[in-house]
């Protein structure tokens, strides 16, 4: 029996995986289960993952599940989620690196707050070193209904969750029968259903994860020819299954604020789309961006917000404009955000082509 199962979906990632993997040997916690998921991937990656194991390094921690084919990221988490036997679970990117103390950190933590999940803060880095942004946390707990959620769609709402750098309790993991839908947002979905789910939590400041972008990754449509657009529908759907799980949580306290939080990534993601309409292919309807924008909740509704009624109105009248004006307005909302927020085009989509099908 582990403490800690570090997880690793694996797919044709031979370029860094050593590095990865050695960032994960070397943690200063002892009781680790390091589980490798092989995608069943076309390069030397798992010879590497061999070559490491064989080494002495921990190498009889290191467990090899292999799937049967090729599935995908979404699968390859759920897989994890199924194999570990550690108490707790961290999944990490193939290409990722963790800090030595980073399972440290996190595991007194969650025993100290008796928490469900414990989150601490990271760096996104360029693969040469180059810093992009750090995204850190405060140093609080909390053990109260809908107090999580209620963080991270108010206060917290410009923090990116994302699968990894999170160290979940796995028997409360697995008790809420959540697992991984989709491949592309997968991560979305997953803490959309995940997040109001959770009671205790704590969350750290401490930088325990370096997420690295790399240069020649093909994550940033603005630096694509074509995109398919059934790509963009994959990302549609992703939003459609935020939206539906907003309307069941309708008289949380958190409700407004999610809408308010939701609407911005909606909005953003359409302005988004349409600053790539000439790529994609084939073209993409524009009252798919209406979809995308229109927002569940009725005039009163906004009016009851305690704050972003504003914002709220603006984006509920933007989604109800004439094809060619709305398209124009989204056109111009990109412009002028992207020159105040240069690191937008990370938003959507970050990591697209690190994993399969991701």
């Amino acid at each position: 029996m582990y403490e800690v199962t570090i997880a690793i979906p694996l797919y044709n990632a031979e370029k860094y995986i050593e590095k990865t993997l050695e960032s994960a040997l070397s943690q200063t916690f002892e009781s680790i289960e390091f589980l490798i998921i092989d995608d069943s991937g076309t390069d030397r990656s798992m010879d590497i993952v061999e070559s490491v194991k064989s080494s002495g390094k921990r190498g009889s921690d290191i467990r090899i599940f292999k799937n049967p084919k090729n599935l995908g990221i979404g699968a390859s988490r759920n897989v994890a989620i199924k194999e570990a036997r550690g108490r707790f679970l961290f999944f990490l990117d193939s290409d990722d690196i963790m800090t030595t103390d980073c399972i440290k950190v996190l595991y007194a933590s969650a025993i100290d707050c008796h928490a469900d999940v414990t989150i601490a803060s990271y760096k996104k880095i360029y693969d040469d070193g180059r810093e992009i942004l750090t995204m850190r946390l405060p140093l609080r707990s909390g053990c109260l209904e809908d107090e999580f959620a209620g963080l991270f769609y108010g206060t917290l709402q410009h923090f990116k969750i994302s699968n990894w750098n999170v160290l979940f309790d796995l028997d409360f993991l697995r008790g809420t029968h959540i697992s991984y839908k989709s491949d592309l947002g997968e991560d979305i979905i997953f803490w959309s259903d995940f997040i109001p789910l959770v009671k205790s939590f704590s969350l750290l400041p401490d930088i325990t994860y370096y997420y690295v972008i790399r240069a020649e990754s093909l994550s940033h449509y603005n630096s694509r020819e074509v995109i398919p657009v059934s790509e963009i529908n994959a990302q549609l759907f992703v939003r459609k299954c935020m939206k539906e799980k907003m309307t069941t949580l309708r008289g949380k306290p958190y409700f407004y604020d999610m809408c308010l939080c939701l609407s911005r990534y909606f909005y953003s993601s359409a302005f988004f789309f349409v600053a790539n309409f000439k790529k994609i292919t084939p073209p993409m309807q524009v009252s798919d961006l209406k979809d995308l924008l229109a927002i569940p909740i009725s005039g009163n509704d906004i009016m009851n917000m305690r704050h972003g009624k504003k914002f709220m109105v603006f984006y509920r009248v933007v989604s109800k404009l004439p094809d060619r004006l709305l398209v124009c307005v989204l056109w111009l909302s990109y412009k002028f955000y992207t020159v105040l927020l240069p690191d937008l085009k990370l938003i959507v989509n970050p990591k697209k082509n690190k994993n399969n099908n991701e």
